[in-house]
């Protein structure tokens, strides 16, 4: 197994670097699965609003602040549990840890998303578009620049591919 933990700020491109990961390891023959932090995040949340999870994906602008919220409110509840989200992560990861293919996880957060990641000897990807920025809690092993058009990121994620499956 291969592991990409993907972090960076709000509107980065995370979830689209994901899609283009996962389109890629496709078109070279390998399985690849993606794993969203905000899952766990997004069901507790839809569940209390009585919606379904693509409802609120599909308006997660309109539910950013709430679900920021959520999150937080929800940790502070079982104590400041830090890892509560993280072992979520860890849990669909051992399902794959033995199989050969790409796990793709995005949106992490924390410092113990990354060290989630890290435990796996798995790679952190930092996207980075020139107008966000946030303080960042998690050291990247690579930066991702996504200051272009979604081609110019494909080519990017394609190389990034071709450099993890050439050894």
């Amino acid at each position: 197994m291969k592991l990409i933990g993907i972090t960076g700020a709000d509107k980065s491109g995370k979830t689209l670097t994901a899609q283009l990961l996962l389109a890629g390891a496709t078109k070279l023959g390998i399985k690849a699965v993606h794993y969203e932090m905000s899952n766990l995040v997004l069901k507790e949340f839809a569940a209390q609003l009585g919606k379904s999870v693509e409802h609120i994906k599909e308006h997660k602008d309109d539910y950013r602040e709430a679900l920021i919220w959520w999150a937080n409110t929800y940790k502070k509840k079982l104590g400041n549990d830090e890892a509560y989200y993280a072992r979520d992560m860890r849990l669909f990861i051992d399902r794959y840890s033995l199989r050969d293919c790409l796990v793709v996880a995005s949106g992490l957060r924390f410092a113990v998303d990354a060290t989630v990641i890290k435990d796996y000897n798995g790679v952190i990807l930092e996207v980075i578009r020139q107008h966000t920025e946030e303080p960042k809690e998690i050291r990247p092993d690579l930066i991702l620049m996504n200051t272009s058009t979604i081609k110019s990121l494909e080519d990017r994620v394609n190389k990034l591919l071709k450099l993890m499956y050439d050894n």
